[in-house]
C-alpha cells in the first residue's frame, strides 16, 4: 500500500548509489545478483551501525 512506498523509494536511492548496480555491466545475470547482494549487504550494515 501507501504507506510503505517510502520505504521502497529510500531503499531505491540507496540502491543508485552503487555504480556497480546502477547500470549493468556484467554479462551474466548471476554476477549482477552478486553486486546486488553486496550493496544490499553495505546498506543494511550501515542502517544498523548508525
Amino acid at each position: 500500500g501507501k504507506p510503505r512506498r517510502w520505504v521502497v523509494e529510500r531503499t531505491n536511492s540507496w540502491h543508485n548509489r552503487f555504480r556497480a548496480i546502477l547500470i549493468r555491466w556484467e554479462r551474466k545475470a548471476e554476477n549482477y545478483l552478486a553486486s546486488l547482494y553486496l550493496a544490499s549487504s553495505i546498506i543494511v550494515f550501515n542502517f544498523f551501525n548508525r
